[in-house]
């Protein structure tokens, strides 16, 4: 079994090769944020460590999605995704009389591909 550790740093070293121009989850999204009347659309804090790669953070926002409200979240992307609305929340990131959407995007499935991290 290969650790995470060696896992994350052979993904590092790959070399990446961009095959368009359309923003990545690093890049900010100038235009979008323009259009919505300027509130930041992503904020590259809460990258959540290598692609498929859950960190301490994800894993305890997984949690707290299926314990508090029954809702199933991957480890690949809409589990990332709340642990940095979970992040920002904290932060106080947002003004507390604000609407906020958070878009589940699905991805059962991979918990499947990372059913030890959840073994409890």
């Amino acid at each position: 079994m290969v650790n995470d550790a060696v896992l994350t740093s052979y993904l590092d070293s790959v070399p990446r090769l961009s095959l368009c121009s359309y923003p990545t989850p690093l890049q900010p999204m100038a235009r979008l944020s323009a259009a919505l009347g300027g509130p930041e659309v992503y904020d590259s804090h809460y990258s959540a460590g290598a692609y498929g790669l859950a960190d301490d953070a994800v894993v305890e926002a997984i949690r707290m999605g299926a314990r508090l409200e029954a809702l199933q979240f991957d480890p690949v992307y809409s589990g990332k995704g709340l642990a940095g609305l979970i992040g920002l929340i904290r932060a106080d990131h947002f003004p507390p009389d604000a609407r906020v959407l958070f878009l589940h995007t699905g991805g059962d499935p991979a918990l499947f591909a990372h059913r030890s991290l959840f073994s409890e």
